[in-house]
């Protein structure tokens, strides 16, 4: 999937873009994960910036303690890796997984901490 073909169907994914540098968007990945699967595992290093363009998933917040604290829907256009690089922590704390099928755009954490900037 390309990002016209993402665009043309998430169409409100333009204002999120606009000052979004070529190069970046040209290094962009774009995947479209099934229902269950696991975008990002606590305790994982976090490498990556996502846009979530379609589709939802849950958080799940495990504390240690053994408590979790899940939010068991998350809609679109949301983001993954936002906190924890804004934190500048190398490591998510939560496991985040695909509810329905999603589109999801993938940048590196240094072009997304590069664009910020």
């Amino acid at each position: 999937m390309t990002l016209d073909e993402v665009l043309k169907k998430v169409p409100a994914l333009k204002d999120y873009l606009r000052h979004m540098p070529e190069e970046y968007k040209n290094r962009m990945n774009i995947k479209v994960h099934p229902p269950g699967y696991i975008i990002h595992q606590k305790d994982s290093p976090l490498d990556y910036f996502g846009i979530v363009a379609s589709g939802e998933h849950r958080v799940i917040n495990e504390f240690e303690n053994g408590n979790i604290f899940m939010i068991e829907k998350n809609e679109p256009i949301d983001f993954i890796g936002e906190v924890t690089i804004l934190a500048g922590m190398p490591k998510t704390s939560v496991t985040i997984e695909t509810i329905s099928e999603s589109i999801i755009l993938y940048i590196s954490r240094a072009d997304f901490e590069a664009w910020i900037a």
